[in-house]
């Protein structure tokens, strides 16, 4: 995975504060999980 240190000079953009730490999270299926459910589509989403 590429590095995503970007995010958060991103968010400093839009925030009048200072930004002093974040945390990302990701959230799946594990292949065999999406095999056995019949999955094949990858989809991204992100949620509010």
């Amino acid at each position: 995975m590429e590095n995503i240190d970007y995010i958060m000079d991103t968010a400093q953009k839009n925030f009048g504060g200072q930004i002093e730490s974040y945390t990302t999270m990701f959230f799946g299926v594990c292949e065999s999980c999406r095999s056995e459910q019949g999955l094949t589509k990858l989809a991204a989403t992100a949620d509010s």
